[in-house]
């Protein structure tokens, strides 16, 4: 861990209110050093993030997630005719539903905004759901008794991970010596989305000749994201000292991944 370039905070004095203002100016400070930090005792007991992960399953001889689920039935392990029962709509815009693999393309926009580029076909399948009061967006779930069970672990945990995107917001405001409820009224609505993805088996050779990738160089356009990583990892983010150098970010035990969004570029 010597060489990850990724802080990592410990949330817990924010959360009993030992030491607040500490923990909000180690958060800010990780976020402007690297624009992403580790988080760990976030809020979410590790047996509830574990519970989603054992919904999302582990399809036979792919090795996404090494955990063991008793489940009989999970997402992922679907046939993908059921799977399709959820089907996310043609526009990109309606972020809901099945995604197959190869899908999705990532669009990178240049820093100016000017230009953009458009990635090979990400190999990888992904299930998306949030708020059912969004309107904008509503909801595509699997019909009534398929994977019995599946929308309603989905909702609880969406709304577990927007307490904590709540409380992660309102350390930022301390953290700019602001009132700490300030950037709630930018988020009153709840207008996140949880993404539950896997990444099949794929041949080294169509990444190596860019015919399809895993997923794309991209920023995220929205203001924070949370990433729960499978023990196997597999993500990498820029050197914020070495720009176009990309280096690993190995999963820790009990953490996420926290990066800041363009809406939250500093």
């Amino acid at each position: 861990m010597s060489n990850n370039p990724i802080p990592i905070v410990d949330f817990t004095p924010f959360l009993d209110k030992s030491a607040k203002q500490q923990a909000a100016d180690q958060l800010l400070g990780s976020f402007k050093s690297a624009g992403f930090v580790y988080i760990t005792n976030f809020g979410i007991p590790a047996g509830e993030v574990q519970e989603m992960f054992d919904w999302v399953g582990q399809p036979p001889l792919h090795l996404e997630f090494l955990t063991y689920t008793t489940k009989t039935e999970t997402l992922f392990c679907s046939p993908h005719e059921t799977k399709m029962l959820a089907p996310h709509p043609d526009s990109g815009s309606h972020h809901r539903g099945y995604s197959y693999p190869c899908q999705e393309k990532e669009i990178q926009y240049s820093d100016s905004g000017d230009e953009f580029t458009i990635a090979p076909p990400s190999m990888k399948e992904s299930f998306e759901c949030g708020s059912e009061d969004n309107d904008f967006m509503p909801n595509i779930w699997l019909p009534d008794g398929v994977l019995p069970g599946f929308n309603e672990a989905c909702l609880s945990f969406f709304w577990k991970c927007h307490e904590v995107e709540q409380n992660i917001l309102r350390a930022l405001a301390l953290g700019f010596g602001l009132e700490e409820e300030w950037f709630l009224k930018y988020h009153e609505t709840a207008n996140s989305q949880l993404r539950l993805h896997h990444y099949p088996s794929i041949f080294s050779e169509l990444l190596e000749t860019n015919k399809l990738t895993r997923i794309s160089a991209h920023t995220d356009f929205d203001t924070l994201t949370f990433l729960f990583q499978g023990e196997i990892g597999g993500l990498e983010v820029e050197d914020p000292n070495e720009p176009g150098k990309y280096v690993p970010v190995p999963p820790i035990p009990n953490s996420i991944v926290l990066n800041a969004g363009d809406f939250a570029a500093m």
